[in-house]
Order: C-alpha cells, then structure tokens, then sequence
C-alpha cells in the first residue's frame, strides 16, 4: 500500500544518499592530492626563474630501470620485478644566474626504454645554441627547459572541491527531503482522515 511505497522510496534515497556520500569522499581525495601538487608546483613557480641556456653538449645516457608484472588470481598472486636499460637525453648548459654570474649544469629529459627515442629527443636542443630555460634561484644546479606550471592542478583542486562540495549539498537536500516525508507520514498516521458523517 502507501506505507510500503514510502519505506521503498526512502530505501532507495538511503542508498543514494550512501553512494552521494562516499564518492563525495573519494573525489574529496582527490582534491586534497590536488592542492599537495599545486602548492608544491607553486612554490616551483615562485623559485624558478627564466634564462638563456647555451648548450654545451647532447648525449644519451643509460640507466637501470625496473617494471613490475603481476599475473594470477588473488588467491594465487605471483609478481617478478623485471630489470632493464633504459635511456635518458642529457644537455650539459651554461645560464646567467644575474648579477653577471653563470653556471653549468645538467638537464635530464624524460626516460625512454629505446636508444632511439632518446636520440631524437635529445636532438630537440642542439649543441651550440641556446633556448630558454628556468633555474631554481635557491639551488642554482637545478635547471630545466620547461616552466613549472601550477595551472593542472589548481584545476584539480578546483574540480575535486566543487564535485565533492555539489554531491555533500546534494546528500543535504536527500536528508531533507527524507525528514520531510517522515513527518507527513507520521502525521498522517496521527490524524487519519475521517469522513463526514450525515446529520
């Protein structure tokens, strides 16, 4: 009957009012990862400072890299940590550091599990000419190509705080519509309907 409808509705809203609840959580995580990163990228933003580098040689070095393979069921779960040579482009560059100063150092590029694609990129910044660079102004031997850039996760924290804030007012609006319709219904039960009677 009507009593069984509501106690189903208000079922079904419990059960989205949990789920509401715990991927407000989850996507609260997210945004607290988020605003870790932006603060730490930030932070790089405010110490790196632009310059001039001169390259003075190219290579490509090798190193050891690891990748982990896991096979099986959960019961029956077997992992190996396999080893290999990888490859990484290198840059040594001289940059004015101001005040009529300069410094040599290195600039990593990304890891790469093939010589050739290690190459190539290292390519990418010739010997002999200079490009822009950023260099951390309280240690002087970290320098990079690239600019830091806060802007990806300052749009993670944006993201993950207003999805969980949105699903936290949702759930809010479930409760209050919940109490809502356990009073009416209690009330009902308290003061059931009577008919008029013919005089």
């Amino acid at each position: 009957g009507h009593s069984w409808q509501i106690m189903h509705f208000r079922k079904r809203v419990l059960w989205i009012l949990l789920i509401a609840f715990a991927t407000s959580v989850v996507v609260s995580v997210i945004g607290w990862v988020g605003l870790g990163l932006y603060l730490t990228e930030k932070h790089r933003e405010d110490v790196f400072k632009h310059s001039d580098c001169f390259v003075l040689n190219a290579q490509v070095t090798d190193e050891e890299c690891s990748k982990e393979e896991c096979h099986g069921t959960s019961s029956e779960h077997h992992c190996k940590t396999d080893y290999y040579t990888c490859f990484v482009p290198q840059w040594q560059v001289r940059y004015p550091t101001g005040q009529n100063k300069s410094a040599i150092s290195d600039i990593m590029g990304d890891t790469s599990d093939h010589f050739s694609d290690a190459a190539s990129d290292a390519q990418e910044h010739k010997v002999g000419r200079t490009y822009d660079c950023y260099f951390n102004s309280d240690s002087q031997g970290n320098v990079q190509w690239g600019a830091p850039d806060s802007t990806p996760y300052q749009i993670l924290v944006i993201v993950g705080f207003a999805a969980a804030g949105g699903l936290f007012l949702a759930a809010m609006v479930v409760v209050a519509v919940l109490w809502v319709v356990r009073v009416v219904v209690r009330r009902g039960h308290a003061h059931p309907h009577t008919p008029y009677q013919a005089i």
